[in-house]
């Protein structure tokens, strides 16, 4: 079977994406000729060398069909995005190859992303197809055994593949595209594995053969099965009787139309991208014009005030998500302004060194962070009142970067402690954020506001701000409670960029200041390097989602990063994408 659907909106430029799925193995009988077929000979595909003869017969009872209906709608469409899972992703990459071989797809405009997909063909036609349609990425769950076979050229008592075309066993299979590679899908972090290679420190390469091997893969046959079935296992969110479908966890949820627990990255695009926008001048007309955000969110209230002993204007925007889940359900998104000018930075900096100040019965926190949420809250819990009143809003997600987290973090306790907001349906995700306060007020925060997640580019020097509790040399934080300085400690979870521009993260150790991710320690030893290198550092806290804005200050009045870098689903990105994956192993 082939579907094709369309995207139902439309892009910046009235762009429109078609989704092209084909489907997996059905049944054991079908499994069994599969395996079968795997000890016969390859078949020739095209130009691109020999594949393996199920996927290419299989591949070939739709193609003629799928062709067809394409060409006769392909006008309509800019960009072709094909998928599948396990055998349906092996067809999509051999039907993709050939849409772009028959000129119908275009090497720019396609992409391809699977889901625990078998091997497809030779070295030689992995080479050839990755010159063809380098936009592939193959979604891999740890300890899925499908996406090692059939064999690759490799050790027979090893899980190690060898490199492409460095054997003379080049007749051998070998994969192509990228890996994504995904240790625990209930994370939601990945990783992107080397480009067009069998990468051995991902995903087991080669099935190994060894007795014991065998015997482990026959006694733990429902494990390794449910790690090749439970691809987004979490992502679906209806039961049998809503859809006819067999889901494994019915109770889970779906990415931004259903309340996420986990960390989100499409609710972070929202929110950092709210956060950048209210930062601006031209704050209400950049918010309008950017598509993303007006596709997304709608204006419900701001409040802004400006304060000479703070030297700077507090602000807090709260936006509505235009979409209801099947329960009926809306998101809010509040979110706070970050620093504007470099006097509010000074007057923060100014205030470390001097007493800390009690907040609520959660111990105590920065007394400039704590100002500059008292500007703005009373105003905004009146109104957060009447909204959810009014409008029946069921899950509230704060946000901002740099200052405005950290007054996203007391803002969102307060709101908490006042009994307007519910701990299990209170979210916040903060960008660049500082430290609030002391080990108790992490401790406390913790237990009422576990969904915390503060999103950290790597050598962000703001988040090692205000000193913690550490060895005096060196960045490393000692553990909360461990000594009595009354430092500084972070809370909530720490997700980990090394760069931002990879879509790649990492969820450190929960509730605690994980010295693996983010330099914990703001270490004055490296003083100089610091100074010398301010332009860096600089550039690392302000470019959180540098790449998500896709249009000009002329277009949004908003001064973005790179202008012409793009965002989510809704311009091809040529990176993998969270939404993609859910829409296409659906």
């Amino acid at each position: 079977m082939v579907m094709i659907c369309e995207s139902n909106f439309s892009l910046a430029n009235n762009e429109k994406h078609l989704y092209i799925t084909h489907k997996g193995t059905e049944n054991p009988w079908q499994l069994l000729e599969q395996v079968k077929s795997s000890l016969y000979g390859k078949k020739k595909f095209l130009d691109a060398d020999n594949v393996y003869g199920y996927q290419y017969d299989a591949y070939n009872e739709t193609y003629k069909f799928m062709i067809n209906e394409i060409r006769r709608i392909m006008r309509n469409y800019t960009h072709f995005i094909f998928g599948g899972h396990s055998l349906g992703g092996a067809l999509s990459i051999l039907a993709a190859y050939n849409c772009v071989y028959d000129n119908v797809c275009t090497t720019n405009n396609t992409k391809v992303i699977t889901f625990g997909s078998p091997r497809t063909g030779t070295c030689a036609f992995a080479k050839k197809y990755n010159e063809k349609i380098p936009n592939t990425y193959r979604v891999v769950m740890k300890d899925d055994l499908i996406p090692t076979v059939p064999s690759c050229s490799g050790y027979l008592y090893s899980s190690r593949c060898t490199d492409c075309g460095s054997e003379w066993f080049t007749y051998n299979y070998y994969h192509v595209g990228t890996e994504v590679f995904y240790e625990n899908w209930t994370d939601g972090g990945y990783r992107l594995c080397k480009k067009n290679e069998e990468d051995e420190t991902c995903n087991r390469r080669h099935l190994s053969l060894g007795i014991f091997d065998i015997y482990t893969y026959i006694t733990d046959n429902k494990y390794y099965l449910n790690k090749h079935v439970t691809y987004f296992e979490e992502s679906l969110n209806q039961t049998y009787n809503d859809t006819r479908c067999r889901f494994i966890k019915p109770n889970a949820r779906l990415g931004f139309y259903v309340f996420d627990k986990r960390y989100n990255a499409y609710e972070a695009q929202i929110l950092g991208r709210l956060s950048e926008a209210i930062g601006k001048d031209e704050y209400d007309e950049c918010i309008k014009r950017d598509i993303f955000l007006s596709n997304n969110i709608r204006k419900v209230y701001s409040y802004n005030v400006s304060d000479n002993e703070l030297q700077g204007t507090l602000m807090v925007h709260m936006d509505e998500s235009k979409f209801k889940t099947h329960n009926n359900e809306k998101h809010l998104f509040i979110a706070h302004k970050g620093t504007e000018n470099p006097k509010q930075l000074i007057a923060q900096i100014s205030r470390i060194f001097t007493t800390k100040k009690k907040f609520l019965d959660a111990g105590e926190v920065f007394s400039y962070q704590f100002d500059a949420y008292n500007a703005t809250y009373k105003f905004m819990i009146e109104e957060l009142k009447k909204l959810i009143k009014k409008n029946k809003y069921t899950h509230i997600i704060f946000g901002g970067h740099s200052l405005g987290g950290a007054v996203s973090m007391l803002a969102a306790y307060h709101c908490i402690y006042d009994g307007v907001c519910k701990s299990d349906k209170t979210k916040v995700v903060t960008f660049g954020s500082p430290r609030t306060g002391t080990c108790d007020f992490a401790t406390k925060y913790n237990k009422i506001l576990p969904l915390t997640y503060r999103v950290v580019m790597v050598d962000d020097l703001i988040p090692t701000l205000p000193s913690c509790d550490s060895y005096r040399v060196g960045n490393k934080c000692n553990k909360c409670g461990y000594e009595k300085l009354n430092g500084y400690y972070h809370a909530g979870i720490e997700v980990s960029y090394p760069n931002w521009t990879d879509g790649d993260y990492r969820l450190c150790t929960p509730y605690e200041e994980d010295e693996t991710c983010n330099g914990r320690h703001f270490s004055f030893t490296k003083l100089f390097s610091y100074y010398s290198n301010w332009d860096y550092y600089l550039k690392k806290h302000v470019t959180y989602f540098e790449e998500s804005f896709n249009q000009t200050f002329n277009e949004t009045r908003c001064h973005f990063i790179k202008p012409d870098a793009r965002v989510g689903t809704h311009l091809l990105r040529l990176k993998p994408n969270n939404d993609s994956f859910v829409i296409i192993s659906s």
